[in-house]
């Protein structure tokens, strides 16, 4: 069942940690995310979703050659069929693309950023995941609803990235 299914990562927030994010606008992206901060069960995550056959994508409005290169250098390039950023368009262009290439396919996007809950609102085949890792402090109630506000079928908060697979099987 989860063969029939695509998950499509927005990287910042989502893969690595959203302080990366910030910095971003702080300094120039190729020295934030030269070396960023995966969340410690990404590896794990990857070869548990890796094992059941789901093709796994990485979206992002960052360019492709620094993701690229950071999946490359943590050895997490075999997992990413797919890897698109600005060059690429839009995230809601990438992941239209993957959407038409794949018609029978379930996307399910999954971010860390509220703003993204409006892309796809179109595609029948996406399933939009607000992801939001609280790691033990208290739960952003408003954050919550402010994903569930702008379009996320489903808002997921965990611990660890790992829990994200045990609600997959839910969320198709």
């Amino acid at each position: 069942m989860l063969s029939s299914v695509i998950v499509l990562f927005s990287w910042g927030g989502t893969l690595v940690n959203g302080d990366c994010s910030q910095q971003y606008h702080e300094r120039r992206i190729s020295k934030v995310y030269e070396d960023p901060m995966d969340f410690e069960d990404l590896k794990s995550t990857l070869e548990y979703l890796d094992k059941l056959n789901v093709m796994l994508g990485i979206v992002s409005v960052n360019e492709a050659e620094i993701i690229r290169d950071w999946s490359m250098r943590r050895g997490f390039d075999h997992f990413f069929f797919s890897i698109m950023g600005m060059e690429d368009g839009p995230k809601e262009v990438q992941i239209q693309k993957l959407a038409h290439e794949f018609p029978d396919k379930t996307i399910v996007f999954v971010s860390a950023s509220v703003g993204d809950m409006g892309i796809g609102q179109s595609l029948g085949n996406l399933r939009r995941v607000g992801l939001t890792a609280d790691y033990g402090r208290k739960p952003n109630k408003k954050r919550y609803r402010n994903f569930q506000y702008k379009g996320a079928g489903y808002v997921v908060v965990v611990d660890r990235l790992l829990q994200l697979v045990d609600l997959i099987g839910d969320i198709i």
